[in-house]
């Protein structure tokens, strides 16, 4: 989760520039911060039932 939170960290620093530029811009970032949020979130599940045990 920790991985997580520094990735939504970078997004938020990279997505507080591009709102001002143009509302356009800021809602294309949105999209792509919601596509890359549901890989990393994606990602760590299959992490995450690696690390378990396949008996549980």
């Amino acid at each position: 989760m920790g991985a997580v939170a520094v990735l939504i960290g970078i997004v938020l620093l990279w997505l507080i520039p591009e709102y001002k530029k143009t509302p356009r811009k800021a809602a294309v970032a949105v999209i792509n911060i919601g596509v890359a949020l549901m890989l990393a979130v994606a990602v760590g599940m299959i992490a995450v039932m690696m690390m378990t045990p396949a008996g549980t």
